[in-house]
């Protein structure tokens, strides 16, 4: 009995240390693709804002404080980027014909689309200040309109974004969680080195494997086409 029981217990630490370092090694892999995962999340993230900076004229660094203010109010980044946008060609409608619809919206306001020399104002600056308008108004149907009229269709979306927009901003700079120009630029490299990488791969196996490709379709219509005969010799040897 003392001996199946000294056995037993053997047995059971033996399993234990086995599970115990099988742990730490499935640990250790996921831990690793975790964090691959982050790194690579990272990345396109900032790509991402590079990309978007170009279309929007609006710097990385503003485009990362105001998305923070954006995940909050569950506003996705392409919506507040449409906004972004037409916000943008709003501005420039309002600089270039004083009497449009759309610049009667800036100067009930009191927002100007230039600046005192005339050119147009960074569009970061002018939402900014539209946001600041916006929380000290009450929400309803005249805020709903303005925000569409220069907004453009995702701009009900926008509203609980902006209505906090100024301390969204100041929080995401405290967080550390803006990222900078340079930062993005690189990630975009990063990125597109990779895709030129996959593109070249790509080429290396298609050349690297057309002759095999060749051959083995020689060799299956080939085998196709001898098949009846293969068929019709068997059938010889069975009737024999």
């Amino acid at each position: 009995l003392h001996s199946f029981e000294a056995r037993t217990n053997k047995t059971l630490a033996m399993v234990e240390r086995g599970f115990s370092r099988m742990g730490n090694t499935l640990v250790a892999v996921f831990s690793a693709g975790a964090i691959a995962g982050y790194m690579k999340s990272v990345i396109t993230t900032a790509d991402e804002f590079a990309k978007l900076s170009e279309r929007s004229g609006v710097s990385v660094e503003r485009l990362s404080e105001f998305a923070h203010g954006a995940n909050l109010a569950n506003v996705s980044t392409q919506e507040m980027a449409s906004g972004l946008q037409k916000l943008a060609q709003n501005m420039a409608e309002a600089a270039g014909n004083r009497g449009s619809q759309v610049a009667e919206v800036f100067r009930s306001l009191g927002i100007s689309a230039t600046d005192a020399n005339g050119r147009l104002r960074d569009t970061s600056e002018v939402f900014e200040e539209l946001s600041a308008k916006f929380a000290g108004a009450a929400d309803g149907a005249e805020k709903l309109a303005i925000a569409r009229a220069l907004l453009g269709k995702t701009g009900d979306s926008l509203i609980p974004m902006m209505n906090h927009l100024a301390q969204t901003s100041e929080e995401a700079r405290r967080l550390g969680l803006v990222i900078s120009d340079q930062f993005a630029k690189n990630a975009e490299r990063f990125n597109d080195s990779l895709t030129l990488m996959g593109s070249r791969l790509a080429n290396f196996m298609r050349s690297s494997l057309t002759p095999y490709i060749e051959a083995m379709n020689r060799l299956f219509n080939a085998f196709s086409d001898d098949l009846p005969g293969l068929q019709q010799r068997r059938m010889e040897t069975m009737i024999e």
